[in-house]
């Protein structure tokens, strides 16, 4: 066998076609990190959102901010949003309330500093909306990526000040630096406000997406209220969601030791910027529930993050999870009861939904399932919630909107799709079969059947349900998202769970061969009520006499009052009219817990339910045999049954002066604390009914003979002066009593 030739090293000469072109190749090297806030494609590779939704993405992430900050803070105020479309530009500003003047951006400079992160929200878990705390930096360049002459600055109002940030984006070197902060200090205003400038949106499909984004946002945020101002081309137009109720007061959003990992923990207090701050302090302001333990954890104070290594970390590490047991379950900042969760949701969709689609709220599913994710060392609760309503007409195919930790995106429905097949597995109630999805349509499709049906199957019509508006929303205070713009969620600890709640909420949907949309379309009871106090709003408004104790037109109430107004004016009618029960068992209780929330979340203005002059405490009470008795439409005719003689009159300080008069002649006394609601009206109408003697008792001036008058013509008009001589006779032996009665207190009678 011959050899093969092996040239020696010295001989070896390579030809030079085959010698390696140094001087031809082209190696890069700018930070790798400038194109991702420059270039389209690159934001798009980041962040999964595509340049015609730019817009939308800047609205989504102010949004986020703001309800985070007025959320942490408990603030009621209103969330501001003003968009203008030109032909050359399109203005985005979002405004939220700081009434304290919480500091807010307090280093620009670091914000804007492009070759690192500067996040208040980075590598913490709890409930928060947004991406990593940093997006203000992309927003503030997706101008200049849709149009390279862009140079729009990004204005901030903030604790009495306002700030211009420009930036200098050279393509020639790979650095974005700002190039000018300018800033004015002449303004009172505390409120926080962002201003972007972006190049227009010329598609009128995106620019209906930005608009469907702003009204779909507040639809998991019922607790806090959004005004949308919409300028295009100079026509103005203003759609305005109040709060369906307040931020509860017990709400809590903490961080835990139980969502890290021991690695993740180091990474967090590594990654903080300020190295000289204490242990205890990063981790007090980071918000670690463990730290509330008083005490406890005080030596981490005399350790700075410098000092750590990696041993001492372990330790803390440790030492936290040990020292308690993890959250079991997670803290809301809404009302916890199903209906009401179920009704809040409904109210605000029933405010953003297009009008052209029309739904059967009265059919609606909703259901709230409460899990607990673990881990090797990682435990956190969470809660996944699905509303289905079904669709009458405008639509043939199910709408899905999904949700997370209150906040959506223009590509919301992607927040559930799985990247695989499997995605989803869960095991099918009534067969035991176990099914799989990618995702919600296909939970939907073999929840419908059982089975694993493909997409393109055909549902047997005796297993379709009526399709619905499904909204999906989880809320969890550790979620792993698969892009920066928080387009795709890791599903893997919540797949479960979401496909089982879905699969439930299906079960209760109508089936579509006998669905009959609710043809009795009568106003609830809480829309009734809020008729009712819209109403009185407006007549208070008009005539501020209403709240005026010296006013003939003086008409205060009491939550009793409303109640019987409510039941008599419209829930009566509604039961006569559809030939159904509307007052139930707990009507009444679920009336009057809700008078306050409605004046001062629906009604203009937000007013307390005492500027509408309604009060809580009972306007009328009854003094008989040594005991009180508050007059309301349930007790009236047992109470006129208690004195044959009965004395109304104002103030009932004098009443307890004089009210032994009452024990030693057998007398009855109700104080109407000012002027004549319905109840003791009524009252004066049973006791007449039942052989009683009325008198009633005020000052002698214009407002107490008016008082006397209206009673006289609202409760028994002519009447009064018809007796028979019997009649007449007890009449006057009343008065006596009565006369008796004005002389100790120095009353009028009239």
């Amino acid at each position: 066998m011959e050899k093969e030739h092996v040239p020696d090293d010295k001989n070896f000469v390579i030809p030079p076609e085959e010698m390696p072109a140094i001087h031809n190749e082209v190696f890069t090297s700018s930070d790798p990190n400038f194109w991702d806030y420059v270039r389209q494609k690159d934001i798009t590779k980041n962040s999964g959102i595509e340049p015609n939704n730019f817009h939308s993405f800047i609205i989504k992430e102010s949004l986020d901010n703001a309800a985070d900050f007025q959320e942490r803070n408990r603030i009621d105020g209103v969330i501001i949003v003003h968009s203008t479309r030109n032909r050359d530009s399109f203005k985005i500003s979002v405004r939220n309330s700081n009434p304290n003047n919480i500091p807010v951006f307090t280093n620009l400079i670091e914000t804007f500093n492009f070759k690192r992160a500067h996040s208040s929200k980075s590598n913490q878990y709890c409930v928060t909306r947004g991406a990593q705390g940093d997006a203000i930096k992309k927003m503030s360049t997706m101008g200049y990526a849709l149009d390279n002459k862009w140079n729009e600055p990004l204005i901030i109002q903030h604790n009495k000040k306002v700030e211009r940030i420009y930036l200098d984006i050279n393509r020639k070197q790979g650095k974005i630096t700002p190039s000018k902060f300018e800033e004015t200090n002449t303004i009172e205003d505390t409120d926080t406000e962002i201003v972007i400038t972006m190049p227009p949106i010329n598609d009128d499909y995106d620019y209906n997406a930005f608009k469907r984004l702003c009204k779909e946002y507040t639809l998991f945020n019922t607790h806090l209220s959004y005004r949308f101002h919409f300028n295009e081309y100079g026509n103005n137009s203003t759609i305005e969601f109040n709060a369906c109720h307040p931020i509860a007061k017990e709400y809590d959003n903490p961080n835990s030791i139980y969502c890290y990992s021991e690695t993740e923990f180091g990474d967090l207090l590594n990654d903080i910027y300020a190295q000289k701050m204490s242990v205890y302090d990063a981790l007090n302001k980071t918000r670690f529930r463990e730290l509330r333990q008083r005490g406890r954890f005080d030596h981490l104070k005399n350790i700075t993050l410098e000092q750590l290594t990696p041993e001492i970390t372990t330790k803390i590490y440790h030492d936290l999870n040990d020292s308690m047991l993890p959250m079991s379950k997670l803290s809301v900042p809404y009302d916890t009861k199903y209906c009401k969760r179920k009704q809040a949701l409904i109210d605000r969709y029933q405010q953003i939904k297009p009008a052209s689609l029309k739904i059967d709220i009265e059919k609606a599913v909703y259901k709230k399932a409460e899990g607990i994710y673990e881990g090797d060392y990682i435990r956190f609760p969470f809660i996944f919630e699905v509303l289905a309503i079904p669709i009458i007409d405008g639509s043939k195919k199910w709408k899905i909107i999904g949700g997370v930790n209150y906040s959506t995106s223009v590509n919301n429905i992607r927040y559930f799709q799985g990247q695989y097949t499997n995605t989803y597995q869960w095991t099918y109630a009534e067969t035991g079969q176990v099914l799989q999805a990618s995702d919600i349509i296909q939970i939907i499709r073999k929840s419908e059947t059982g089975e694993d049906i493909g997409d393109e199957a055909n549902i047997p019509l005796g297993k379709q349900r009526q399709q619905c508006v499904i909204i999906v929303h989880l809320v969890a205070p550790r979620i792993e998202y698969q892009s920066y713009g928080k387009s795709f969620l890791t599903l893997q600890p919540f797949q479960s769970d979401i496909a089982k709640t879905i699969e439930e909420v299906v079960s209760r949907i109508p089936l579509k061969s006998r669905y009959n949309p609710s043809s009795i379309k009568h106003p609830s009871v809480t829309e009734c009520l809020r008729e009712f106090l819209k109403k009185r709003w407006e007549d208070v408004r008009q005539n501020p006499a209403i709240l005026d104790p010296k006013s003939e037109d003086y008409d205060a109430m009491t939550q009793s009052t409303v109640w019987y107004n409510l039941r008599k004016q419209y829930l009566l009618s509604i039961e006569e009219k559809y030939g159904m029960t509307v007052i139930k068992e707990n009507t009444r209780e679920d009336v009057t817990s809700k008078i306050s929330t409605i004046c001062e979340n629906d009604l203009e203005g937000h007013p307390k339910r005492e500027q509408l002059g309604i009060f809580a405490s009972p306007r009328a009470a009854m003094y008989v045999d040594g005991s009180w008795h508050n007059v309301d439409i349930d007790k009236l005719p047992s109470l006129a049954k208690k004195g044959t003689d009965v004395v109304f009159m104002e103030k009932r300080g004098v009443l307890e002066i004089v009210k032994y008069i009452g024990d030693i002649y057998g007398l009855a006394f109700v104080n109407t604390q000012g002027h004549f609601a319905e109840y003791p009206k009524d009252l004066i109408r049973e006791i007449i009914e039942n052989g009683g003697n009325v008198a009633i008792l005020t000052d002698f001036d214009c407002a107490g003979i008016h008082i006397a008058e209206k009673v006289i013509s609202d409760v028994v008009g002519e009447e009064l002066f018809i007796y028979d001589d019997t009649r007449v006779f007890e009449l006057l032996c009343f008065l006596y009593l009565a006369m008796n009665f004005v002389k100790a207190t120095g009353f009028k009678m009239c």
